[in-house]
């Protein structure tokens, strides 16, 4: 039988080595494609709520603001008496 293995040269080798690099890097690239998305989607989640409890943060002083307002005007009506 004769031997059809062909044999490596350090050109193939080289060439071998550049392919991993550059699968790796493929793999790399997305991976860190879909922790930006991640990260993105967290960033949205994290504004939501934030959003959500400032506006409750200003309701609730609105609500004091105007109870105050009330105050003041029950206090200036009870003193024109």
């Amino acid at each position: 039988m004769k031997n059809t293995r062909k044999e490596m040269t350090m050109e193939d080798l080289a060439i071998m080595v550049q392919n991993g690099f550059t699968e790796t890097n493929g793999r790399i690239d997305n991976v860190k494609n879909e922790l930006k998305e991640e990260i993105n989607t967290l960033r949205e989640e994290e504004n939501d709520h934030f959003a959500t409890v400032k506006n409750i943060l200003y309701r609730a002083h609105d609500n004091r603001i105007e109870k105050i307002e009330d105050d003041v005007r029950m206090l200036k009506t009870a003193m024109k008496m």
